[in-house]
């Protein structure tokens, strides 16, 4: 907030990119005034404070204006005496009102001004003057709330004598606005106490004290830190020469503080700074921007500072002069990250099909929207995707970078892969194009398809997208869908035939090159289901030619199959491929969470298959299996079943999604949820599939990860625009993202350092459940290479509708590590259930657990190696024990449990 023209006091409202959003002048203040602080309330109102001439009571007047989220004015008060009086500072306080600190007019002195505000309409609730500081000129600059008592506490400058002010605190009570206790620091003349936070203990997480930033000697700017008693326990300046301020600080997450202030270099200059401190105010760095950034300001002070969302901090201020203007005059805001680099250099260019294959660019040759631009540098690496015309715009700090393009699918190339260029000045732009060639002429079909949410005997919706990535138009396409015996088709926006056995065929005609469409299935959740049990949703979209070079291939492929037949659970593999399979294939089988111990390696026969045959009770089973080497695609395939008892009864849910079903490759997609309660599901969630095996999510490193966002408008109006941005995990891989099915249309860009983000224009999302209150928006990524064991990859999204505060959804976590526990088929003693080796593959430790009824003493667990050689012996005392590696090397091995000088059980173990 500022002012126009010193006469109309503006507020702007910008995006994270620094766009404006809108601009709003609130007050006509004819006569002069301006907004000094502004805020955002916890239901998206917006307050601003400062003061304005002849607009009220007075000479001049503190003045406060209520803005809804799309700077509307909905009310506007004066508040003061009949001389000249200004509001400075304004928060919310933790009961919902509006405690306000300024100053206020007395005679030929001001004093301190405290009042407490009833938001709904700007009522007066507490109104006070403290004179008793000094009685001279005493301002109050800035107002925090005490989260131990929740008074509040004010700073400012007292004026002790013709130019001599101290920076005083004060407390207040928040329930009459009485003082409660005085402070005043006199470590020198003409300071100004001018931004104030409650400092917390990044330890305990409770207070233990505040933190003052303002003017020391009208020179230097200094830190104060006291204790919650305004006790001060250190006091630091920092400065040069010139005249030097700070006027807004903020705690870090790791306890020290950032203050944003002017740095005054002559009495011509003057340029916003920002320095960073750590708990005892000792400088970790510091930023000045001025003309060693590229700006031209004349003089400009940083007056307010905000950490991001997405890591970094944003500053706001005014200026005399220069090139960050937002368009109106006055206004600067300035992004860095979070060392305080600020990036000017941009890196520019446009992706476009060279039709002609001369590597240039001609006017008649489109761009491609949504490729992705990687800027790699030597401590960051910077992400863009491609606009609608194939332009993209890169900010990068000054350095060096390599610039590639990664195209959608391997039929396509660039003349050049990657482009190294060089910045050294701020502001220096470069241009880079990549033209792009057909690699191979092939279609290249993907599809996505989910729901928000299934409830049993409840109806939903399953919306299915699809879109050609290849270098040729795909002719006569169809999707065919196949559904979970408990979905029940009832329509469609598309016209289908059904092929029986709940399967149906929707005709699609041609699909040109970058061509994209979507329909929508509506389905019913049968009444006899229970809530969390899985259904799925299958889409394959032809054709799904994959026109990549085979190598070394031996023609088999595998298709797995999981079946409930009576009184027993088959698992079938079967090769449906053209060849034999020349090599041996291993294969896991899953109960519920526990590995069982496969008989061996399977080597199957083209048209042949063989079973695996489980009790049906009631357990989860899957089977995995990995492809013979060199198969085209990314199939691994894997099939699973659940609820299969015999006679009927309850079984076990929660573990199929643990897994990832075999639809890596992007013409098929299968969806897999458990059910919710339909009371239950919550309005801003995000879910990440597979899910992950046990408590901590676990993951393999290979895993590609599904996200679905799913959001609700739970305000009172209609939201017209809405933005989802996701800060991707440092080991995810932003240009792998593949936006999916969606409710509603969207766009989507990558940003920054792996910023996603989802923009719903023209949504009109109803308020309230209204027949389109909601809706959900899916997307694909994959892990970046050799990312370590342990790792977590943990993110969540943040949802704005229109122009508010943004809604959190809860954070998604997945732990990467290879982590099936293992039980034996092998078990030699009646009261012996199974053994259990966790984690199997393991890499120092592992945990051998004994189920059974009988407790075994002298337990041995011996090792041998492939050739037979004992190579590890351990003794134990009880049924649970851990097992060290003890530098054997990787690989695998295989153990035997001896009790009381009797064989129980044999198995395998695997160092990884």
């Amino acid at each position: 907030t500022g002012y126009i023209d010193e006469s109309k006091i503006a507020v702007l409202r910008l995006d994270p990119e620094g766009n404006t959003l809108w601009v709003r002048e609130t007050f006509d203040a004819t006569a002069g005034g301006q907004g000094h602080a502004i805020i955002e309330s916890n239901d998206g109102s917006i307050y601003l404070v400062g003061s304005c001439n002849a607009c009220g009571f007075g000479e001049a007047d503190l003045f406060i204006v209520k803005l809804n989220q799309f700077g509307e004015t909905q009310w506007t008060k004066a508040y003061g005496g009949p001389q000249t009086d200004e509001g400075w500072d304004i928060i919310e306080a933790n009961d919902g009102t509006l405690a306000v600190a300024g100053s206020y007019q007395n005679g030929a002195f001001s004093d301190v001004y405290f009042l407490k505000i009833d938001p709904t309409d700007g009522t007066t609730l507490i109104d006070k003057k403290y004179n008793g500081i000094n009685n001279r000129d005493d301002q109050g600059f800035a107002i925090a709330q005490s989260s131990d008592d929740q008074n509040f506490v004010i700073t400012g400058s007292t004026d002790f004598a013709s130019n001599e002010t101290y920076t005083f605190l004060l407390k207040v009570s928040a329930v009459n606005g009485d003082t409660i206790w005085t402070k005043t620091f006199d470590n020198g003349t003409d300071n100004a106490g001018m931004d104030i936070v409650e400092s917390i203990n990044v330890m305990t997480g409770l207070p233990d004290g505040y933190a003052i930033t303002g003017s020391f000697n009208n020179n230097d700017i200094f830190f104060l830190k006291t204790d919650l008693n305004g006790l001060e326990l250190n006091s630091t300046n920092y400065g040069d020469a010139g005249a030097d301020q700070g006027n807004a600080i903020i705690q870090t997450t790791e306890g020290g503080y950032l203050i944003a202030g002017t740095d005054e270099l002559s009495g011509l200059k003057a340029f916003p700074t920002l320095i960073k401190i750590d708990s005892e105010g000792f400088k970790t760095w510091a930023e000045t921007y001025g003309n060693s950034t590229g700006f031209n300001f004349i003089a400009a002070s940083a007056r307010g500072l905000t950490a991001n969302e997405e890591n970094g901090y944003t500053i706001v201020g005014f200026r005399s002069d220069g090139i960050v203007t937002l368009n109106k005059a006055n206004a600067f805001a300035i992004k860095v990250d979070t060392s305080g680099k600020l990036y000017t250099n941009i890196l520019q260019g446009r992706v476009f099909f060279d039709f002609d294959d001369d590597c240039e660019m001609d006017l008649n040759e489109f761009g491609f929207e949504n490729w992705n631009i990687v800027a790699k540098g030597n401590d960051q690496t910077f992400y863009q995707t491609s606009d609608f015309e194939g332009n993209f715009s890169i900010p990068v700090a000054d350095g060096d970078y390599e610039v590639s393009m990664v195209p959608p699918s391997e039929y396509w190339s660039a003349c050049t892969n990657a482009i190294n260029v060089s910045l050294n000045n701020p502001y220096d732009s470069t241009t880079l194009n990549f033209p792009v060639q057909v690699n191979q002429l092939c279609s290249y079909l993907e599809v996505d398809a989910s729901a928000p949410y299934l409830s049993p005997c409840n109806s939903t919706d399953y919306y299915i997208s699809y879109c050609n990535k290849g270098t040729d138009s795909a002719q006569d396409a169809y999707i065919i869908i196949d559904l979970d015996p408990n979905l029940t088709l009832t329509g469609s926006t598309q016209n289908f035939t059904s092929l029986g056995d709940n399967s149906y065929r929707f005709e699609l005609g041609n699909i040109a090159i970058s061509a994209s469409d979507s329909f929508r299935v509506s389905v019913f959740v049968d009444c006899a289901s229970i809530e969390g049990q899985t259904h799925c949703f299958e889409a394959h979209i032809h054709p799904d030619t994959l026109c990549t070079p085979v190598g070394n291939w031996d023609g088999s492929s595998l298709a797995l199959e999981a079946a409930c037949n009576g009184n027993q659970v088959d698992l079938r593999v079967r090769n449906i491929g053209a060849g034999d399979m020349t090599n041996l294939q291993g294969y896991v089988i899953i109960e519920d969470d526990v590995m069982l111990r496969p008989p061996g390696p399977l080597q199957i026969k083209t048209g042949k298959d063989s079973i695996f045959s489980f009790p049906a009770n009631g357990s989860t089973y899957r089977i995995i299996m990995e492809q013979a080497e060199g198969h085209p695609g990314r199939s691994m395939p894997t099939a699973a079943i659940e609820g299969c008892v015999d006679g009927g009864g309850s079984f076990s849910t929660g573990f199929y999604t643990m897994f990832a079903e075999n639809d890596a490759n992007n013409f098929l997609v299968k969806d897999c949820q458990e059910s919710f309660p339909s009371t239950e599901t919550p309005s801003h969630s995000k879910r990440g599939f597979p899910k992950g095996y046990g408590e901590d999510k676990l993951i393999t490193p290979e895993t590609e990860l599904k996200y679905v966002l799913t959001f609700e408008n739970n305000g009172l109006d209609t939201a017209i625009r809405m933005v989802i941005r996701d800060t991707l995990s440092t080991f995810l891989d932003p240009t792998s993202v593949r936006p999916g099915a969606s409710s509603h249309d969207f766009t989507y860009e990558v940003t920054g350092e792996g910023i996603l983000k989802f923009t719903f224009e023209d949504i009109h999302l109803l308020p309230n459940g209204g027949t389109n209150s909601s809706g959900f928006v899916k997307y694909s990524i994959s892990q970046k290479p050799n990312n370590p064991a342990g790792a977590l990859i943990k993110n969540g999204a943040a949802i704005f509708y229109d122009y508010g505060h943004p809604n959190y959804t809860e954070n998604t976590c997945h732990k990467i590590e290879d982590f099936v526990r293992v039980s034996t088929n092998e078990i030699f003693h009646p009261a012996v259930q199974g053994v259990k080796v966790y984690p199997n593959p393991f890499v120092e430790t592992a945990t051998v657990e004994i189920v059974g009824t009988e407790h075994f003493g002298a337990i041995k667990f011996v090792v041998f190696d492939t050739n037979g050689k004992m190579v590890y012996r351990q003794e134990a005392d009880g049924p649970i024990f851990t097992i060290s590696r003890n530098d054997l090397p990787a690989g695998f091995y295989f153990y035997q449990l001896e009790a009381n000088a009797q064989l129980i059980s044999s198995g395998k173990v695997v160092i990884q």
